[in-house]
């Protein structure tokens, strides 16, 4: 069955994604540092009916950076740990040393009409820097996540 596309037509499985502790991301290393239900044991979401959905993220990471800062900090939006569906690179002028930072965050996925089925699919926000470390805080940093209801 497709979608319905002019009647009941909402925000689908709002959820609120988080962490569970403060999370060290190594250079090189894309890290997760936000799911549902938490980054130790992150839940699955799915939507209740078939259709094409497309997933949105939007919320905030609180972001400490070492002594030395790294070069460029990019935060993502991934499936369990596959590529990435959409990035967002920080502004590097906002990259210096010891700083904190509270950055927006608002990542859109790609639509789909079968990952969002049951079982479901395990959404996660990371982080990837290439040089220095920097820590995501849990104080400060959640986001919201959606599934939309998308022609298609």
């Amino acid at each position: 069955m497709g979608n319905s596309w002019g009647t009941n037509q909402g925000i689908l499985a709002v959820t609120k994604m988080t962490a569970d502790i403060n999370i060290n991301c190594n250079p090189g290393v894309e890290t997760n540092v936000l799911g549902i239900g938490g980054t130790a044991d992150p839940l699955p979401t799915y939507a209740d009916s078939n259709g094409n959905y497309q997933p949105v993220i939007a919320g905030v990471l609180t972001i400490v950076l070492g002594g030395t800062p790294p070069s460029s900090l990019v935060i993502g939006f991934r499936i369990g740990s596959a590529v990435d569906s959409d990035t967002y690179t920080v502004e590097p002028g906002l990259l210096e040393a010891s700083a904190e930072l509270v950055i927006p965050v608002f990542l859109i996925g790609v639509p789909s009409t079968t990952l969002w089925l049951s079982p479901g699919s395990t959404p996660h926000v990371s982080i990837l820097v290439p040089d220095f470390a920097v820590t995501s805080m849990t104080v400060g940093s959640r986001a919201q996540f959606q599934l939309w209801r998308v022609p298609g």
